[in-house]
Order: structure tokens, then C-alpha cells, then sequence
């Protein structure tokens, strides 16, 4: 009896010792993968773990994290719950990711009161902290940011989404659709997510009927290789070359960088990596200019303002890039900024999860109104708690974007969403002068500058106005009148021009709720003279309006209703066929419109016609009687 009960003791105390044998080493499997960044294998050894009875808080809190390192922090919710319930003093940075997950579920009130327990843990002078007080402020006024917007329709495209992830759509004319998948089950596992490598794949649209499936094809393999990640593209030179992003090899970890690849006989050519990328950062959503010369992306690269910045690099003649420079702090925020897209109308769309957002990322659009950079939400049609990203427009009204939202196919999928058009009115429009005065070498606004307003025709002053702090000054203005500014400030040349308000249409179809003013922006800048100095006063130049934006610019509407500038042509007068034409510069330090003045054949006499421009010069002395003009002249070899 006994012999019988020492047996079914060893049988035990053998069970309990492999039991505990096999529980390290999930454990350890598990450790070893979470640290290789192999997040999804990772959370099945934990939970494997977790099955077989190892009772340690840890793993939650590696489960929870392995989630939101693999972008699915809406997954980590109720393992960084579990974590905290079992831990009596948790890390006031489990607080901080907890009340993000419970953001990107929706669950607002939740989230605002983990943020504000971080904020009772932790230290006042890190970015967390910061950022915390930002999502705080967010979360107390998220009930006001749903708007009543019915204009805005959203539906799955679901013949081409799956269960694993497609993202990033790109319209190519006339009918293709490009996008990013991991629906790729014949290749290897990407450890990190536990799906395939993400490829590029494209198919056909019928316009007729969008839901209409047609035959999915992937791009060759000189562009999806084996065991690396492709995604997020974009194509210049009409279609016929793409900058893609490519990355998470087993040789490079988690680096991903930008590629471009070029279509020549009938077939696509080894991608060659771009010259400013590859540097050990995290490069990738590519997006071109309308005009192809700007390329714009999202990376991780030092000097940033956040997580993930957007930068620009310009493209020169034969592919020549050049250095990258960050969209700086009005576009970029401490988090996270990427998937860029530009419209026809030169708007800058993106996601950003350090906005003022539902949840995860949110889309965002970057347009100028009154002079000044501001970024918007889409609104919660658009947004929900989760990710939504990769906006891509097809039309004015027409267009997709990717969301791994509820009620999808699978994780990512493509949305398609149209547009209802504002209901327009006619409006008789009112005019505003909006002069801005900024010094010439520093680029700062000038307070207290003198602004003096004049007829042009009767010469009468209209108004004489000292700038804000802004350095700005508004002043209504006729549509049928030519004025004459005169601009001047102590120890800076006083700078007079013309320009005329003639050609300004009276009426113009604005959206019923929209405002009947529009802004005429002036920007002048002064040149700081000091006493000695010499210095060459130019003649008026030309500038290059692809190159450069605007100087002279006026309100209209972009297919959204809101305000917009179009173009004010030449001799800045105002350009009704809204094309880019030359513009006379009113900016540069130098340049007072001063031009060449010639002498009739063999003659010592000025011709009638210069008197114009000696009566500039004599105007710009009298406006700076402190200054010397040193006037010389010259014949050519005919008289």
C-alpha cells in the first residue's frame, strides 16, 4: 500500500516538475521574442503561459505591451487592466498607456481619469507629463467635436479588402487603385504582426459601379521581394516611376527606408534606395506635390518635433534630391504625424495622433486661411476611435482612406467616401487689405510699423495705421480703385508700391453659411540700413510662382466651401482666370521697382516715357531724405 502511494506521489511530483518546466520555458520563449521586437509570437508563448497557470503579472503587462508595440493598442486594454488589478503600486507609465487604450475604444471617460491618475504619479517636467495634460484638455471637450455633418458618405470596399490588413490606397488615372496587403499566405509570417509581409498590389475600377469586383494582381517581384515589408507608395513621371517604402528585413530589424524604381521596356527596374533616406531611420508614407517637384514622408529621424515627423525633400532635374527639412511645429506635434497626401488644391491631408482626435489617428487637413497656417479634423464621419489614415482624393467629391475601425473585413481596410456639395448662394463680396510688415533680413514681424494708405489716382490718404505685434494692419478697400501703400519704420528704408483692387469680381457662389468677405494679403518687407552702408537698388524681377508661394493673394473657395487664395496676376492686379502668372515681388529688401531709362537715338535728352520711373526714384528719396543715390549712365557702340 505503501509502494502504491510513493508511485502516484513521484508520477505527481514528476507531472508538477515538467508542468513548471514547460511554464519557463514559455516564459522564456516568450521574454526571447518580445525582446527580437516578434511581438505577436511573443503574445501566444505569454498566453500559453497564462493557459498552463503561471500566475505572474508580468506577462499582462508584456502581453499588453507587445500589442501596442505591434499597433494594435486597442487590443491592449484589458491586459494593462489585468496588470494594474494585480499590481498594488503599478509604474505611472502603465497609467499613461492604459488611458490610451482606452481612448482608441472609445471609452472617454475612462481614459480622462487614467490620464489624470499618471498625472498624480508621475514627474511634471517629462513629455509625458505634457502630453497627458494635452490628452486631458482633448478628452473634456470631445462631446463638442461631434459634428452633425450629413454631407460625408463611407462605405467598405469590401471586394478588396480581406481579413489581414489593405492600406494606403494611391488612384492612378485613368482606372488603376494601388494599395499595401499582408494578404500574402503564401510566404513567411511577419513575426511582429503574425501576418504576411505587407506587399503593393493594384487592381481595376468601374467608376459605373465601384462595388463591382475585378481581378487583384500584385506588382512584380523586382518590387515585392521575399521576406520584406512594401508599402505606402507614390508615382511621378507620369505613372512611369514609384517611391515606395520597404523595410523589417532580418538583416536591418526594424528600419524601413525609401525606394524608387523606374518602368522602362514594359517592365520595372531594380529599385535603388534614395539618396537621403537609409540612414538607420524609419522612413516611409511617401506622398508627391501636385507639381511632382516636392516629395513629402513620415520618419522617425533626430531632430523632430515627436514620435514620427513629416518632412519635404525637393526633386531637382535627373532625380537630384535634396535635404529633407521638417514641415515644422504647425504641421508636426509630439506625437505622431504621417501618411501625407496633397490635393489638387494644394492642401496638405494627414494623420496625427497628437491632434485634438477621437482615438488613435485621426485625419487631418493643413490649409492657409487668412494668412496663417491651420490644421482641422475631418470630423468623426471621417475619424472614429481607432486609426484612420492614408487619404487619398480621386475627385472633388470622391475619394478612400484606410481605418481599422469595427465592423471591417479584417484589421486595416480601404474605405470609399464621397462628398456632398455645400449648397451655394450668391454673395456680394466685401474686400479687406491685409498688410503684414516683416523685416527683411530676420524675417520677424515689425510692431509699430507706419502704414500709409493712398489713392493712386487722386493721391489722397485713405488711412495711416501702426501695426500690431503681429505687424499687421486691415483696412476695407473698393474693388474699382488703385492704391498706393507706403510703408516705413525707424532705421528701416521706407518702401512705397502700387497695386490695383480693379478686376475684382463684385459677386461670387459661396456656401449659404459662409462668410461674404474676402482678404487681399500684402506682405512688405523692410531692409534694415545702417549708417555707411551701400547698397544696390534693383529693378523690379519676375519671380517664379511654381517655386515660391504668392505674395499677393486673394480669398476664394476650395471644393469644400472654405476659403481659399487664388492668384493675383501681373502687376498685381487681380488674375480672373485663375491661372499662375508672373507676380511682381513686393518682398524683397532690395527691390523698389526701379527700372532702366534710356535716351532717345544719339540724344542727351531723357525720352517722355521714363518720366515714370525718375519719378520713383525721386519719390523713394523723398520718402528716405537721408539717403544718397549715386546716378550714372552710359552709350552703347550705335550713338
Amino acid at each position: 500500500m505503501l509502494h502504491i502511494k510513493l508511485c502516484i506521489f513521484c508520477l505527481f511530483f514528476l507531472g508538477l516538475c515538467s508542468w513548471s518546466i514547460a511554464q519557463n520555458k514559455e516564459l522564456k520563449k516568450g521574454n526571447k521574442k518580445f525582446r527580437h521586437g516578434h511581438y505577436n509570437s511573443a503574445i501566444k508563448h505569454y498566453r500559453e503561459a497564462l493557459n498552463q497557470g503561471v500566475n505572474d503579472d508580468k506577462i499582462y503587462y508584456r502581453i499588453a505591451e507587445s500589442y501596442r508595440l505591434s499597433n494594435r493598442l486597442y487590443l491592449a486594454k484589458d491586459y494593462y487592466q489585468s496588470y494594474i488589478e494585480m499590481n498594488k503600486e503599478p509604474d505611472a507609465n502603465v497609467y499613461y498607456q492604459y488611458a490610451f487604450s482606452l481612448k482608441n475604444n472609445g471609452l472617454y471617460k475612462e481614459s480622462l481619469e487614467n490620464f489624470n491618475k499618471f498625472l498624480d504619479k508621475s514627474s511634471t517636467n517629462t513629455y509625458e507629463y505634457k502630453r497627458a495634460q494635452k490628452e486631458i484638455h482633448i478628452l473634456q471637450k470631445i462631446k463638442g467635436m461631434f459634428d452633425k455633418n450629413d454631407s460625408v458618405t463611407i462605405s467598405n470596399l469590401r471586394w478588396v479588402n480581406s481579413e489581414f490588413d489593405e492600406y494606403s490606397p494611391v488612384f492612378v488615372k485613368p482606372n488603376l487603385l494601388f494599395f499595401s496587403t499582408t494578404h500574402n499566405l503564401k510566404e513567411e509570417i511577419f513575426e511582429t504582426t503574425g501576418t504576411g509581409y505587407s506587399k503593393i498590389h493594384y487592381t481595376k475600377l468601374n467608376f459605373l459601379d465601384l462595388e463591382e469586383q475585378k481581378t487583384i494582381q500584385t506588382m512584380p517581384s523586382q518590387i515585392n521581394t521575399k521576406s520584406v515589408n512594401e508599402g505606402t507608395l507614390a508615382f511621378y513621371n507620369k505613372g512611369k516611376s514609384i517611391v515606395f517604402a520597404r523595410g523589417n528585413t532580418k538583416k536591418r530589424g526594424q528600419e524601413v527606408d525609401l525606394w524608387v524604381s523606374d518602368f522602362k521596356d514594359d517592365k520595372w527596374r531594380s529599385p535603388k534606395l534614395l539618396s537621403f533616406s537609409g540612414a538607420g531611420h524609419w522612413d516611409s508614407s511617401p506622398a508627391f506635390s501636385q507639381n511632382k517637384k516636392y516629395l513629402y514622408f513620415a520618419s522617425n529621424r533626430p531632430g523632430g518635433h515627436g514620435g514620427i515627423d513629416l518632412y519635404r525633400v525637393f526633386r531637382g532635374r535627373d532625380n537630384a534630391w535634396g535635404k529633407p527639412k521638417n514641415m515644422g511645429s504647425k504641421i508636426n506635434t509630439a506625437g505622431n504625424d504621417m501618411f501625407p497626401y496633397v490635393s489638387q488644391n494644394n492642401e496638405l491631408y494627414y494623420s496625427s495622433d497628437g491632434r485634438e482626435g477621437f482615438g488613435g489617428l485621426d485625419l487631418f487637413v493643413a490649409r492657409r486661411e487668412k494668412g496663417k497656417t491651420v490644421v482641422k479634423n475631418l470630423g468623426h464621419r471621417f475619424n472614429s476611435p481607432f486609426d484612420d489614415f492614408g487619404i487619398f482624393y480621386i475627385s472633388d467629391t470622391l475619394g478612400f482612406f484606410s481605418s481599422n475601425r469595427p465592423g471591417g473585413m479584417g484589421h486595416d481596410d480601404i474605405y470609399i467616401f464621397s462628398v456632398k456639395k455645400p449648397k451655394m448662394v450668391q454673395k456680394s463680396l466685401r474686400y479687406l487689405l491685409n498688410c503684414t510688415v516683416i523685416a527683411e533680413k530676420t524675417q520677424e514681424p515689425i510692431s509699430q510699423a507706419q502704414v500709409q494708405i493712398f489713392n493712386a489716382e487722386t493721391t489722397k490718404k485713405l488711412r495711416e495705421q501702426r501695426t500690431q505685434a503681429s505687424g499687421t494692419i486691415q483696412y476695407p478697400i473698393n474693388r474699382n480703385n488703385e492704391y498706393t501703400l507706403m510703408v516705413s519704420h525707424d532705421g528701416f528704408l521706407t518702401k512705397r508700391f502700387d497695386f490695383s483692387a480693379k478686376g475684382l469680381p463684385e459677386f461670387s457662389l459661396r456656401p449659404q453659411t459662409s462668410s461674404a468677405d474676402s482678404v487681399l494679403y500684402v506682405k512688405v518687407a523692410l531692409q534694415n540700413i545702417a549708417i555707411g552702408t551701400i547698397i544696390e537698388l534693383k529693378k523690379q524681377t519676375p519671380i517664379d510662382t511654381l517655386n515660391t508661394t504668392p505674395l499677393l493673394v486673394l480669398d476664394s473657395l476650395n471644393k469644400n466651401g472654405d476659403d481659399l487664395p487664388p492668384i493675383i496676376g501681373k502687376n498685381n492686379t487681380f488674375d480672373s482666370s485663375r491661372k499662375i502668372t508672373p507676380i511682381f515681388s513686393i518682398i524683397e529688401g532690395n527691390d523698389y521697382g526701379f527700372e532702366e531709362i534710356y535716351y532717345d537715338y544719339d540724344k542727351a535728352l531723357i525720352k517722355q516715357e521714363a518720366l515714370p520711373s525718375l519719378n520713383k526714384v525721386v519719390n523713394f528719396l523723398k520718402d528716405n531724405p537721408t539717403i544718397k543715390v549715386e546716378i550714372s549712365s552710359h552709350a552703347d557702340n550705335r550713338g
